[in-house]
């Protein structure tokens, strides 16, 4: 499995204005304060060549308990001036702590494609584990994949100081 945990944090955004200025805070900050959270222990960035949304970041952390953890919170209602002024720029971000429900492949490729859908409520658990059991492996055997996984949005954290900054992300 490419993923060093059973849960992450997915990011989709655009940022409006200068996307150097996006990636210097991004990698020279954000991580970095990110990564110190006891919980969270790799991240990703992911950026579309062309398309949008622009950016695709994706923590691993250890559970998705780390979404409402005292530290987590504390950072999140605590932004640094660098991210007060950066959130203002943020556009059409879609945000959430997810469960991996499954995943097949051994290693992390260097493009991503994202498929995101809604299961009909009643026939969620069925989907998810025919998904598990036999798409997943079938496609990771594609050549060239390196991995596929399947994620469950878990539901949505406290509003915190920060993300009121930028404006409610969807779901």
């Amino acid at each position: 499995m490419a993923l060093n945990s059973d849960a992450v944090m997915v990011l989709f955004y655009d940022i409006d204005g200068d996307t150097a200025w996006h990636d210097d805070w991004h990698t020279y900050e954000h991580m970095q304060e990110r990564l110190s959270i006891p919980g969270f222990i790799r991240a990703s960035r992911w950026v579309a060549q062309p398309g949008t949304p622009r950016y695709l970041v994706v923590y691993e952390v250890a559970d998705t308990r780390v979404a409402t953890s005292p530290a987590y919170l504390e950072r999140l209602n605590r932004p640094s001036d660098w991210t007060r002024s950066m959130m203002t720029s943020f556009r059409g971000m879609i945000r959430g702590f997810c469960s991996v429900r499954g995943s097949a492949g051994f290693g992390m490729g260097q493009h991503a494609l994202t498929i995101r859908f809604l299961p009909q409520e009643d026939r969620e658990e069925a989907l998810s584990e025919r998904l598990a059991r036999e798409v997943l492996p079938a496609v990771a055997s594609i050549r060239g994949m390196a991995g596929i996984h399947l994620l469950r949005p878990e539901p949505p954290p406290p509003m915190t100081d920060e993300q009121a900054i930028g404006g409610r992300t969807g779901p």
